[in-house]
């Protein structure tokens, strides 16, 4: 997971160059936000925190940070910066509690921009979700996510959090905005929407994203698998037939077994001769030990249906 560094880099380079600047120096006039500028003696504090940091010192960093805190009359965008500085800076000494601390002490004090905001509400997240706060992340990116629209990163913890709590409807409606806006979906996607719309009973729904799935990675064995056990779920026996004809056309039909089950399931649909030309091909061509085909019964006619493991991420 990325965790950025110095996310008050921008802010300081404000701090500084409020610093620097001189009543009398307007040779190249730059327009400030007056409401986003440093105090001369929080800025200072502020840049030797900042040249502590720089060289590791980060303790030393947050305690000239918490005496730039104790400067009377301190603005809203000061304390927002310092407080960001503040969580940076605990972050670096793995303090992750402080660091969340920090950040949300930071929004709180008024002084930030949207995009700010945004961007430290995310840090929260990730900071919540790496210290194993498992339940206070999974609001915060719920949050984060109804508010600001869609990330990649933070759609797709949340979703496998509440996969592992079992909160399939909470899930549903994250996975839908993932496949309809990820342009990083892979086939473990696929198949957690298929069996997050399987637990929540949305047959068809699950068939659909399963349909896309072997469309997409047509060369996997198990993704026709999982096709077929939707089409089982959906009692489409006819379409069990076809996926398996259509695997054997792939040559994804390659043991006995295999064989032998689309044997059985032409007899079951009525083509007999369909089975035996069958079996007597692959007994030539030596993958199957007979041509005897197997008696029909109610389980098992479908083959192997997949036990569904959660996707590595």
């Amino acid at each position: 997971m990325k965790i950025w560094k110095h996310l008050n880099i921008l802010a300081l380079g404000l701090v500084l160059t409020a610093c620097a600047s001189s009543p009398t120096n307007n040779a190249n006039p730059t327009i400030v936000d007056p409401s986003r500028q440093f105090d001369k003696a929080t800025g200072k504090l502020a840049q030797n925190a900042q040249n502590a940091a720089a060289k590791g010192k980060f303790t030393e960093a947050i305690r000239l940070l918490k005496n730039a805190r104790n400067v009377p009359g301190l603005t809203p965008y000061e304390d927002s910066t310092l407080l960001s500085m503040l969580a940076t800076y605990s972050y670096e000494l793995n303090d992750i509690p402080a660091s969340i601390n920090y950040y949300e002490k930071s929004i709180a004090a008024g002084g930030l921009k949207t995009s700010e905001i945004k961007l430290y509400q995310s840090q929260i997240f990730k900071l919540h979700y790496l210290h194993g706060n498992k339940q206070q992340a999974v609001s915060a990116g719920t949050q984060w996510l109804n508010r600001y629209g869609y990330d990649d990163e933070i759609n797709q913890i949340v979703i496998q959090e509440l996969f592992l709590a079992e909160k399939f409807k909470e899930a549903l409606p994250l996975m839908e905005q993932r496949m309809a806006q990820s342009k990083n979906l892979n086939p473990s996607d696929y198949i957690l929407a298929a069996y997050i719309y399987q637990r929540v009973q949305k047959p068809e729904e699950r068939y659909r994203v399963l349909d896309e799935l072997v469309r997409k990675w047509p060369d996997d064995k198990s993704h026709w698998n999982h096709k077929i056990a939707a089409l089982h779920a959906l009692n489409k026996k006819q379409d069990v037939l076809r996926q398996y004809e259509l695997m054997y056309e792939r040559g994804l039909l390659t043991t006995e077994s295999d064989i032998k089950t689309l044997a059985r399931l032409r007899r079951k649909n009525g083509d007999e001769k369909g089975a035996k030309a069958l079996m007597e091909k692959e007994y030539i061509n030596g993958r199957v030990s007979n041509t005897e085909i197997p008696a029909y019964t109610a389980a098992g006619q479908y083959g192997l249906v997949p036990v569904f493991e959660i996707p590595k991420q």
